[in-house]
């Protein structure tokens, strides 16, 4: 399985990658925000089983762009949402954003693990 993870923040980025790897998941890019997102989602190179990505990344970048461009161009790819602003997961769920998980980052990553599970990904 392919995942992209895609988070301004290192650290973030980082442990959502050391959770995956500690559960078996072999087969992940990382991009470190909206832009370098575009590089793995649009030239071809790359197909993904799932993408999780950050609501809110510096220099205005989102990851609402990311999963409307990843459900329209691959609609058989899961989506993932995260934040840890509650604000940003209200209104997630108030819209129509298209993604199958909205996932808050204070819940804790063991429990990123059992959702991705959850979506049928597996390693």
């Amino acid at each position: 399985m392919n995942i992209l993870v895609v988070d301004d923040s290192e650290k973030l980025r980082m442990g959502v990658i050391l959770f995956l790897k500690k559960a078996g998941y072999t087969n992940i890019q990382e991009a470190t925000g909206e832009q370098h997102a575009w590089t793995f989602l649009t030239t071809g190179q790359h197909s993904f089983d799932l993408v999780i990505t950050d609501t809110q990344m510096e220099e205005d970048q989102s990851g609402w762009y990311i999963c409307q461009y990843v459900r329209y161009h691959f609609p058989n790819t899961k989506i993932i949402l995260m934040s840890a602003n509650a604000e940003m997961l209200e209104k997630a769920r108030q819209e129509n954003i298209p993604l199958d998980m909205i996932f808050d980052k204070s819940v804790g990553l063991p429990t990123l693990v059992q959702i991705v599970r959850n979506l049928g990904i597996t390693p």
